[in-house]
């Protein structure tokens, strides 16, 4: 996975969301890994959005869930 948005290998438009704003991302972690956090949508999405979790899910998760696991 890249170090982060501006990476090598990912072109800068694919980071926008159609929403609007850019995708988060967690850099330094991997995909294969648990069902930690690796990318959410922007606040742009609403108060539910989908996550990239790093085992490859994809799952929609409430604002408040997002920023308590940011905080943990």
């Amino acid at each position: 996975m890249p170090d982060g948005p501006f990476g090598v290998g990912i072109p800068w438009k694919e980071w926008r969301a159609p929403t609007g704003g850019v995708y988060s991302y967690l850099a330094r972690k991997s995909i294969g890994g648990g069902r930690e956090l690796l990318l959410y949508e922007p606040t742009e999405a609403g108060s539910k959005r989908f996550v990239l979790l790093c085992d490859g899910s994809i799952e929609e998760w409430s604002e408040s869930k997002i920023y308590q696991t940011l905080e943990d």
